[in-house]
């Protein structure tokens, strides 16, 4: 749980008090464990042994919290694992302060989307900072001195230790300081009176003037300019299509010149890494083909194909995935191929499947795996015993060959 830069360490524990009440109510929670700073908070939730906490249970939890007050919660189950749907933008501009708010306006927007089940902000906010600037005739008058001012002030608002009680199983600091009702905020400055060189007692605001402004916590670079990030968490059924319309959405939102939206490093660098496992994975197959296969032009036919549908989304590894699935379906079948006409079907199968993951982008990720693998293994049962005894269906089959090639080029000559 995050909470507004500034936050009370009192406030942070009664907020974490009361989620932590309401999570350990349900019956297959085994034990909560809270790791409470100014501002931060972190549950650790076990559930009770054979239990595995699913994004099912993580929806019942935020309906059940309901209202968290000033708190941001965002649960962070799996979010080391490399398949986590998540994505990370970053804000790059000049002005620290417009950053910021361009950050929480985007955030609130991306949170509307149907896709997007959670938000969270990767950076602390500005935080407040009251200014007093001495008052050069009130301050020579009233025989004060800058150092002065500050002990005062110091020893009204945070307190100073003159000692300590000692025993021999404990210590106890002495701590000097204004009740509260002189510190609660920045208007009950106007009631503290402090003393003079002159042995009076003069009001802090005929001593000094104060203003507010914010300032940054911390200052995020990237490629020399400077950067803020938020993270946008989807559902469990939305892919890697939903996640490039959401960062469009995104991208349509006006921002002033100079500032623009990048995928995170991390992100594009996480999907690599997957590109480049699911390619060694494929090597094994491939050389395994290249010894069932009298010529090299199919396995490379296959290995081609799979490798234009699989990077056509680059900010997700759905689409990898599934093409990974499919090609690993015909490649596992045609590996055992025994004749020519058996090499027809399947070039046909592997054809259909690559079409239909160029579909229009309505189409969910498990709608495409599903029809292409179904697909194929209709081609496979329905055309395999004709193709033994009618050649003419060869010619035939050459024909839609041909035709779906042509759409699958033109398809990516549109997204291209």
């Amino acid at each position: 749980m995050e909470f507004p830069s500034g936050t009370s360490f009192a406030h942070t524990n009664q907020v974490s008090e009361t989620i932590e009440k309401a999570i350990t109510e349900f019956s297959f929670i085994e034990q909560v464990v809270s790791k409470i700073e100014m501002g931060h908070v972190l549950l650790l939730i076990r559930p009770k042994p054979g239990l595995v906490i699913n994004a099912e249970w993580v929806n019942v939890f935020k309906e059940s919290l309901g209202d968290t007050e000033d708190a941001s919660i965002f649960f962070l189950t799996e979010s080391a694992s490399p398949f986590a749907k998540d994505l990370v933008i970053d804000v790059l501009g000049e002005d620290e302060t417009i950053l910021q708010k361009l950050c929480e306006e985007l955030a609130k927007k991306a949170k509307e989307n149907q896709y997007v089940t959670e938000v969270m902000l990767k950076y602390k906010p500005n935080r407040e900072e009251l200014l007093l600037h001495p008052k050069a005739n009130s301050m020579l008058v009233s025989s004060v001195d800058m150092s002065s001012l500050g002990h005062e002030l110091r020893t009204a608002l945070q307190g100073v230790v003159v000692g300590k009680f000692r025993s021999p199983e404990k210590e106890m600091d002495i701590r000097i300081r204004f009740q509260e009702r002189y510190r609660q905020s920045k208007e009950s400055l106007s009631e503290i009176r402090l003393k003079t060189g002159n042995g009076k007692y003069s009001p802090l605001e005929t001593l000094v003037t104060s203003s507010t402004h914010t300032i940054p916590q911390k200052i995020y670079h990237k490629n020399q300019i400077r950067n803020l990030s938020f993270a946008l968490r989807f559902s469990s059924t939305s892919g890697s299509k939903e996640e490039a319309k959401v960062f469009t959405q995104l991208q349509s939102y006006p921002l002033p010149e100079s500032y623009r939206l990048e995928v995170s490093r991390d992100e594009v660098n996480k999907n690599s890494r997957l590109r480049e496992i699911t390619f060694h994975l494929l090597i094994p197959f491939l050389l395994f083909a290249l010894g069932k296969q009298s010529s090299l032009l199919i396995p490379i036919q296959y290995f081609v194909l799979f490798l234009m549908t699989s990077h056509l989304y680059p900010t997700g590894f759905s689409q990898i995935q599934n093409g990974g699935l499919v090609f690993a379906h015909i490649f596992v079948h045609s590996s055992g191929m025994r004749n020519y006409q058996e090499t027809i079907v399947y070039r046909q199968m592997l054809l259909i499947s690559s079409f239909l993951l160029l579909a229009p982008s309505e189409l969910s990720d498990l709608f495409y795996l599903s029809l292409s693998i179904c697909l194929s293994i209709f081609i496979k049962r329905a055309f395999f015993g004709v193709y033994r005894s009618i050649s003419p269906k060869v010619q035939m089959l050459q024909g839609v060959q041909n035709t779906l090639r042509a759409q699958i080029w033109f398809r990516l000559g549109k997204i291209f």
